[in-house]
């Protein structure tokens, strides 16, 4: 569902389909100066021919689909998913499922709906990242998630669904890492900087994150939209939770 244009090697993806009008530069919110695709939309939302499943054998060949599908942390951080998979020394991935915040259900929805997507993304880290053990951590008032994940990865090796408590900030990273393994992330990593999960033998990814990735391994379709809760209780609404585009 995008248009893709490639202009000085860089690529732009568009959740809408149409024909490319100008490319100017725009002011963003934040002051900063980019350069803009003005695209007249047609609603015909047509699939670009260059949306094909990538071809994935190992490691290197993951984390370049992973860059070409545009992922970061859709949980908040924004963080290139691609960069923090290059890590050697990780022996643990952590899926962030506690979704801590009051009131938002996109991760809870995205468990619900994309079960499928969330596993093969799973399985696909695991397998080209060689990590042996995987831990999806989910806050205790999801049970329908902790149910459904479950029995999905009852038969998988190395996988394991752990109930979190109820307390914010739960999804915190070092947190997460805490609760779930027992390890401790160092106030400062071996480089003398803030440390990271990566210093004990971790990688954390958002629920929603290793969906989106195993979406783009099975469509080729990168990352254009994301799913907001809506919270509005004088106005009726038939679903708690939309995609939106980026």
């Amino acid at each position: 569902l995008h248009t893709a244009y490639r202009r000085q090697r860089q690529m732009c993806i568009r959740d809408r389909s149409g024909t490319v009008q100008d490319i100017a530069p725009l002011r963003m919110v934040n002051g900063a100066m980019a350069t803009a695709v003005a695209i007249k939309t047609d609603g015909a939302q047509t699939v670009d021919p260059a949306c094909v499943p990538p071809v994935v054998t190992d490691k290197a060949s993951l984390l370049a689909a992973v860059q070409a599908c545009g992922l970061v942390g859709v949980g908040g951080a924004g963080f290139p998913t691609h960069v923090k998979l290059a890590a050697n020394t990780i022996d643990t991935l952590l899926i962030n499922a506690a979704e801590c915040e009051p009131y938002l259900t996109t991760d809870c929805r995205e468990m619900l709906e994309c079960s499928d997507t969330i596993i093969s993304g799973i399985a696909a880290v695991m397998k080209y990242c060689e990590i042996p053990h995987c831990i999806i951590g989910i806050e205790r008032n999801k049970p329908e998630c902790i149910d459904l994940l479950c029995s999905l990865t009852r038969e998988m090796k190395g996988v394991e669904v752990k109930g979190l408590p109820m307390r914010y900030p739960q999804g915190a990273e070092k947190t997460l890492v805490e609760t779930c393994t027992g390890r401790e992330v160092p106030q400062f990593g071996p480089s003398g900087k803030p440390g990271l999960p990566a210093d004990v033998g971790c990688v954390i990814m958002n629920v929603t994150s290793v969906s989106t990735l195993g979406k783009f391994l099975k469509t080729g379709i990168p990352l254009v939209t994301k799913r907001v809760t809506v919270e509005l209780s004088l106005i009726h609404i038939s679903e708690p939770t939309r995609r939106t585009p980026i």
